[in-house]
């Protein structure tokens, strides 16, 4: 199985594997490999056939010990020299490997799709299938240069991605305690690894009562409502009272 998690994050040893070309074109100086989810492929995020292309979102691997993580809001086209799938806790990633000399990006002249943002807010935020290679300082930072990319801001800097991840990442002990109690260096080492709730959930989205009852998908929220019940009344309940 595939642990992100136990390789040492260093962006200058995944520089050094690659060298850009005249062409536009990035080689392998050694050999490398790149990893997605799979499920990037059912949610149009990726294209794996007999061309390769995926949002820039992926983690990449040197001599196997060696980790970098690529958020570039565009897709951009890859050239592997073998593929395969492998195993993570998350679920299955695709893995593209490439030979020394290989063609590991055919091009850097990345073309704008202003509908990656939101094809990757709703994956990545909505449904909170966050990828393992991306920790919590990566996710925040995210969508910080999508108006160069796409030609679409998400807000006027990582603030809103700051507020909607501090409520998604959750601790992985308890889901109903936000990660960002304990995180005093969010991503370090010093505190566990955080979990990931979708925006959208009900039982762990709502904060309060009212909305987890009056909110679709019923008995998910009343179940969430019963063995999580809200310790105090929140403004929104109160005004509805009224």
């Amino acid at each position: 199985m595939m642990d992100f998690s136990t390789l040492t994050r260093d962006a200058s040893k995944i520089h050094g594997a690659l060298k850009e070309m005249k062409d536009g074109s990035v080689v392998a100086l050694e050999p490398v490999k790149i990893y997605i989810p799979v499920r990037f492929s059912e949610s149009g995020l990726a294209h794996v056939d007999d061309e390769v292309s995926t949002v820039a979102i992926f983690g990449i691997t040197v001599q196997d010990k060696y980790l970098g993580v690529s958020c570039t809001v565009s897709n951009i086209r890859l050239d592997p020299s073998s593929i395969g799938v492998v195993e993570c806790e998350d679920g299955d990633y695709h893995e593209f490997s490439f030979e020394t000399g290989a063609t590991v990006f055919v091009y850097t002249d990345l073309v704008q799709v202003d509908t990656l943002p939101y094809s990757i807010s709703s994956e990545f935020i909505d449904k909170g299938k966050v990828p393992s290679y991306l920790t919590y300082d990566d996710t925040v930072k995210l969508f910080d240069t999508s108006g160069d990319f796409t030609g679409m801001t998400v807000g006027a800097n990582h603030a809103l991605a700051e507020m909607v991840c501090s409520v998604i990442f959750r601790q992985q002990d308890d889901l109903g305690k936000y990660y960002r109690k304990i995180a005093e260096e969010p991503g370090s080492k010093r505190v566990p690894a955080p979990a990931v709730v979708p925006n959208r959930s009900v039982a762990w989205g709502a904060t309060n009562t009212t909305a987890k009852l009056t909110g679709a998908y019923f008995s998910e929220g009343l179940t969430s409502a019963l063995i999580n019940p809200s310790e105090r009344s929140e403004q929104i309940e109160e005004l509805l009272r009224r």
